[in-house]
């Protein structure tokens, strides 16, 4: 009896023994196959980038058929995410190992079925849809798409003249990353247009194939938030040295706003074909830049995408070396400043002459906002630690494209409060 109930406890133990090593094993099973998933999900994606891309730099002769593929494809991985979510993280989706493994192979073939490349291209080019616009980003290039060469019109002008255009590029914000063979091209397809006061240079929901320059004048800028209805809300007033109208040609979109000159104006227009070809690619590259340091500033985070394109429009950027000085105590206060790359530090003089740090920056931090918003010299100097880059405004930029969130600059004094001079 006694062996028998030996016999027995064995048995159980290896019984218990074996269902432990099972449940191990199918944990790790489990394991493996959610990296499998998650590495079959991410080269899917990968695979719908290429194909979005792609339909979007043949846009102009693409069928309503070829169109759709991008969103069937986005259906068919949100249900595969689903199905993946539900089987491994939720307590009800526990299926066979053996199941999932055989599943794993079979659609591991049905993926490399999903899209055929070399047919979308086929099918594209052979049903052309003219006089079609197509709502993108940008003309993507690749290995399917060359980009051509490009050879810029040259309209014919004197020195002053071109003097005078180059003096404005280098006032605004896209041009300002164009070397000089670039700029010199620029200039060259630039031309002269006039607009009598009240005169309409651009409408809302127009194609745009132009952008300008203000070389003299003045320009409002409306725009319509309600479809439905034709009030028009006042932005803002160009003024010379700044550009309009990038935003349809950067997006391959209709114009986002109306420009109306205030008075009788004196822009230079550029076309389409000259900015893709030489001025998109350093204005993107640089707009991302500033977009990203922006974005990390906690101060803007109440601004919306239009308000903060703005705000990178307005913005230029700077560099310091280690040591110097970028604002003193007690001077007059023409600039803001965000920092994009690199440490500083505030600094107050004491009694006895000596400079005393009172706070650092860092990447997203803000200074030079107290003289501006309180019409008072500077409280403090602010000297480069290292190396640094700056993005800064001036006093009636700031004022125009940061006047919505003034009040929380004054709220956010408390933090200079070290730099306040106490009078004895």
């Amino acid at each position: 009896m006694k062996n028998q109930n030996n016999c027995k406890n064995t048995k159980i133990k290896q019984i218990l023994y074996l269902r432990n090593q099972f449940q191990i094993q199918q944990k790790k099973c489990l394991k493996i196959m959610q990296e499998k998933y998650k590495q079959k999900l991410k080269k899917k994606k990968k695979k719908i980038k290429f194909i979005i891309d792609w339909l979007e730099s043949k846009g102009k002769q693409q069928d309503l058929e070829i169109q759709k593929q991008p969103i069937k494809i986005f259906k068919q991985l949100e249900e595969e995410e689903e199905n993946y979510h539900q089987q491994f993280f939720s307590p009800k989706g526990k299926p066979a190992i053996q199941d999932l493994l055989h599943k794993s192979d079979d659609e591991e073939d049905d993926e490399e079925e999903l899209f055929d490349e070399t047919q979308i291209k086929r099918q594209a080019s052979q049903k052309p849809v003219k006089n079609m616009r197509t709502s993108v980003s940008a003309e993507v290039y690749g290995n399917f798409n060359q980009k051509k060469s490009y050879f810029a019109k040259v309209i014919q002008k004197d020195q002053d003249s071109k003097k005078r255009i180059e003096h404005r590029l280098m006032q605004a914000f896209m041009f300002s990353a164009l070397d000089e063979k670039e700029r010199e091209i620029v200039i060259n397809a630039m031309e002269e247009v006039r607009f009598a006061a009240g005169e309409w240079v651009i409408k809302q929901g127009e194609d745009g194939d132009n952008l300008y320059v203000v070389d003299s004048g003045e320009l409002d800028c409306f725009k319509k938030f309600n479809k439905n209805s034709d009030e028009n809300t006042y932005l803002k007033t160009y003024k010379p040295g700044e550009a309009f109208g990038e935003l349809a040609l950067l997006y391959n979109a209709p114009r986002a706003a109306s420009i109306q000159a205030k008075v009788d104006s004196l822009l230079f227009r550029l076309d389409r074909e000259c900015f893709n070809n030489i001025v998109k690619d350093s204005t993107f590259k640089k707009r991302e830049r500033m977009e990203y340091t922006l974005k990390k500033v906690q101060l803007l985070e109440c601004m919306d995408p239009y308000e903060l394109t703005n705000l990178c429009d307005g913005m230029k950027d700077i560099k310091y070396k280690a040591g110097e000085y970028i604002i003193r105590e007690g001077e007059v206060g023409n600039n803001f400043y965000i920092v994009e790359s690199g440490n500083l530090k505030a600094s107050k003089t004491d009694k006895n002459g000596k400079e005393e740090t009172v706070y650092e920056y860092k990447e997203g931090d803000y200074f030079g906002e107290l003289a501006l918003v309180n019409n008072v010299p500077r409280q403090a100097n602010v000297i480069a630690l290292d190396d640094c880059k700056l993005l800064y405004l001036d006093s009636d930029s700031f004022k125009r494209l940061l006047g919505p969130i003034e009040g929380i600059l004054q709220r956010n004094q408390e933090r200079y409060q070290k730099y306040v001079r106490k009078d004895n």
